[in-house]
């Protein structure tokens, strides 16, 4: 059994780390925002996470048993429909990701 001072210095560790990891990026942001490479994956991730939450809501989907993708295609069009809407990516996924847990939850 670890003792707590070990547990203490590791959990320390950790939370300066993270802390680190999150905050350093700030330090740089004036010299990133001038970055083309930065500013061009400013504008392309949005849809690329989007497409990686497609890919992965679509992974193990059957479209020959019950229930035939329906909830699937019903949360894709909440986000399409929302996206096309509002614009919002962080929406857009919101949209679609919680109506898609909530019928896995209750109703699957």
């Amino acid at each position: 059994m670890p003792s707590m001072t070990y547990l203490s210095g590791v959990l320390t560790m950790l939370f300066a780390i993270s802390a680190i990891t999150r905050m350093l990026p700030f330090a740089f942001a004036k010299q990133l925002i001038a970055n083309p490479l930065i500013r061009h994956l400013g504008t392309q991730l949005p849809a690329c996470i989007m497409f990686a939450l497609l890919l992965h809501l679509l992974g193990d989907v059957t479209t020959f048993s019950y229930p035939y993708a329906i909830p699937e295609a019903l949360c894709i069009g909440l986000v399409v429909a929302t996206h096309m809407w509002k614009r919002n990516t962080a929406l857009s996924i919101m949209a679609g990701t919680i109506p898609y847990v909530l019928i896995q939850t209750f109703v699957m």
